[in-house]
């Protein structure tokens, strides 16, 4: 059980860092792409 949970939280830590290089590097037009998509 705990180490799904370390797994989850390497993950959600791999996803943000994802995240945040994709705001370094996003275009306006790919960054209002990827926000049409969250909202859905």
């Amino acid at each position: 059980m705990a180490d799904n949970r370390i797994e989850l939280a390497k993950l959600q830590m791999e996803e943000f860092k994802a995240l945040e290089d994709f705001e370094q590097i996003a275009t306006p037009v790919q960054w209002n792409i990827h926000l049409m998509l969250k909202s859905k």
